[in-house]
């Protein structure tokens, strides 16, 4: 007689994220042995990443990985996104690649809605420069700029809470 098993696991992790694992056996290949196949065989489901943030019109949409990274695929306003860092389901702040303008001033941090409209764009500490890296913990919004300024931004408002050189 064969037997078929199947189990299905989840485990939460994050309120956004659940981890789910289907395991089938068989032990089929136990009864008619072959040298090239395994006694049982094993399925694992795969975790779907997560929308968190979408500007339809503009074809740009950030999603929640299994390993809780975030990926976006898109682009904003025809330029390249280095960096997209969700506030909520209605906003997200998004790293414009710096090579994308050849402006002397590239204000190229900007927080927009859903809509695709701009929420507000950072303020450079000098002039010329632009932003070239991202990241938010605990509530702030830290950028990093090509003149070696680390800015620390009020991710709701893109206020500038504290703006410190550290070359």
């Amino acid at each position: 007689m064969y037997r078929l098993e199947l189990a299905i696991r989840s485990e939460p992790q994050h309120q956004l994220l659940a981890k789910q694992e289907v395991v089938l056996k068989s032990n089929f290949y136990s009864r008619f042995p072959r040298r090239t196949l395994a006694p049982a065989f094993h399925y694992h489901h795969r975790f779907m990443p997560i929308e968190i943030f979408a500007i339809p019109n503009q074809r740009f949409t950030v999603f929640r990985m299994e390993d809780n990274t975030i990926r976006w695929t898109g682009s904003y306003g025809g330029s390249n996104v280095t960096a997209a860092l969700p506030i909520d389901n209605e906003r997200c702040v998004i790293l414009l690649d710096r090579t994308a303008n050849k402006q002397e001033v590239f204000e190229n941090l900007l927080c927009v809605d859903s809509s695709g409209t701009v929420v507000w764009k950072a303020d450079l500490p000098e002039k010329p420069d632009v932003f070239v890296k991202i990241a938010i913990a605990g509530g702030v919004l830290r950028a990093w700029t090509w003149s070696c300024w680390m800015l620390k931004l009020e991710p709701q408002s893109g206020k500038v809470i504290e703006k410190q050189f550290v070359k």
